[in-house]
């Protein structure tokens, strides 16, 4: 799960360049739609904080993100795609992650 790919902003650039091809690809929305724009900046920010945080700090992704830490380390890494939530895992049926119960 621990990726030192990471460890520097600069280290993951193809992950920095997929985002901000997605950007791209998206402007002419904010042509039209300015606020849904910005929401998709925002939502891939978010997004590169919150994978990035995953795969340095294995412990914080296992209690806050335990889908995408089973996307890694589970038994089928053809599940759970999801980063940010499980929603799409969820709607696609393809989340195979369980919640540890206390």
């Amino acid at each position: 799960m621990y990726d030192r790919g990471y460890e520097s902003v600069l280290s993951s650039k193809f992950e920095i360049y997929s985002l901000l091809g997605a950007s791209l690809i998206h402007f002419p929305v904010a042509l039209f739609f300015p606020f849904a724009y910005l929401t998709l900046l925002l939502c891939l920010i978010n997004y590169y904080i919150l994978h990035r945080k995953s795969h340095l700090d294995v412990e914080w992704s296992k209690k806050w993100l335990p889908w995408h830490y089973a996307h890694h380390m589970g038994k089928d890494q053809h599940k759970n795609w999801g980063v940010r939530l499980p929603v799409v895992d969820m709607i696609l049926k393809t989340s195979n992650f369980k919640t540890e119960k206390a």
